[in-house]
């Protein structure tokens, strides 16, 4: 599964997040938790796992990227050391 973020947050903190994360999908929509769950710095391929198992929302990477942007949100990529 999301093994980095199993390393980083511990598995009880994890499953408490995930717990938390349920209880707020009645009341937010699709875009509204994509970027909660980006903000919480999970990959891309992890959030598409959550959105799959806890809400039934299937995206491809591409459509998961579209939104993340139409947010002005993404992740940063060829940083230099500058």
């Amino acid at each position: 599964m999301a093994a980095t973020t199993l390393a980083r947050l511990g598995i009880l903190h994890f499953l408490f997040f995930l717990a938390f994360m349920a209880e707020c999908a009645g009341v937010l929509e699709r875009n509204e938790l994509i970027e909660r769950y980006f903000r919480t710095e999970l990959g891309y391929n992890e959030i598409l796992i959550v959105l799959v198992l806890l809400h039934g929302i299937t995206l491809s990477i591409r459509q998961l990227t579209g939104i993340l942007r139409s947010r002005g949100l993404g992740r940063r990529t060829g940083l230099s050391g500058f």
